[in-house]
């Protein structure tokens, strides 16, 4: 069992992953990459394509975007960096190859000790399978983009409120009636994460 301290602290290591990404992106638009030297960042279609989406969003909204919009904007992105289905064979090939070894770069040609590498390797693990556990969720109970990212883990009088606020008509209710499909058991999550692991090798 992870604690909530390792929780808060393990996540630093997927944030990273999106500033790098972020970072380098806008750079690349506004045609100013010298700082980065020799740079350039390394990744599939699918997972360039997820962060321009990511970027655009927070350009779009100033910085001020609604959190519903960033979580899925960011589940997206990070679930391309779980499971690419373009990935090639180099050892530095995806952005989270590319942040570990950046972050292993100490000043004046040293590095970080392996131990240090170790425990970043093990909060990323931890990151992407809270990814692959959010990606079985959604698929399970058929949601996207349009509903509330963390809907079926609110309970019913919060997830109305939240779906009241980002609703712009009440034409139609926030959930599904008692004829729709029954909430997944947790042995039908646990296969859809199992489906989705072996589509990502």
């Amino acid at each position: 069992m992870v604690s909530d301290g390792k929780v808060l602290e393990y996540r630093n290591s997927l944030t990273m992953v999106i500033c790098m990404t972020l970072r380098f992106l806008h750079a690349a638009l506004i045609r100013n990459t010298v700082r980065f030297a020799k740079f350039k960042l390394r990744g599939t279609t699918c997972q360039f394509t997820t962060a321009v989406a990511l970027y655009s969003l927070i350009f779009e909204h100033k910085g001020k975007v609604p959190e519903n919009e960033l979580l899925w904007a960011i589940h997206h992105f990070l679930d391309s960096v779980l499971r690419p289905p373009d990935l090639g064979h180099r050892p530095i090939d995806s952005p989270v190859d590319q942040m570990i070894f950046l972050w292993a770069c100490l000043s004046d040609g040293r590095y970080r000790i392996s131990k240090h590498i170790s425990s970043l390797g093990a909060a990323i693990k931890c990151g992407l399978r809270c990814v692959a556990i959010h990606s079985a969720r959604i698929h399970a109970q058929k949601i996207d983009s349009s509903s509330l990212f963390y809907a079926h883990l609110l309970d019913d009088q919060e997830a109305d409120e939240e779906e009241a606020s980002h609703s712009d008509t009440n034409d139609s209710p926030p959930y599904p009636d008692s004829t729709a499909d029954p909430e997944p058991t947790p042995e039908q999550i646990l296969e859809r994460i199992r489906i989705f692991n072996s589509k990502g090798n």
